[in-house]
C-alpha cells in the first residue's frame, strides 16, 4: 500500500480529504476553511486564504498531516 501523501492543488480537492480523527469545513468560494476535531467538534485550526501561497503551503501541509490528513499542498506561487 502506497502511503505517499496526495498532492492537493485546489480547495475542492482539499474538501474531499479525510482523516480518522478530524474533519475539514472548506469554503471553496471564500478560499479558506477550518479543521475540526471529530470527538468534540471544536475548531482546531483556521486555513486562511494564504494556505496555498508562499511558505504557508508548507506550514499548512504540516498542520494537516498532524491532524491525520495524508496530503501535500501545492505551492500556488509556482503555477
Amino acid at each position: 500500500m502506497d502511503n505517499k501523501p496526495k498532492l492537493i492543488k485546489t480547495w475542492v480537492e482539499l474538501k474531499e480529504c479525510i482523516s480518522e480523527t478530524h474533519t475539514l469545513e472548506i469554503d471553496v468560494d471564500g478560499g479558506n476553511g477550518w479543521i475540526f476535531d471529530k470527538n468534540d467538534n471544536d475548531s482546531i485550526f483556521y486555513l486562511s486564504t494564504h494556505t496555498f501561497y508562499g511558505s504557508m503551503y508548507k506550514y499548512s501541509t504540516e498542520i494537516l498531516q498532524k491532524y491525520g490528513f495524508n496530503v501535500q499542498l501545492a505551492n500556488w506561487d509556482e503555477r
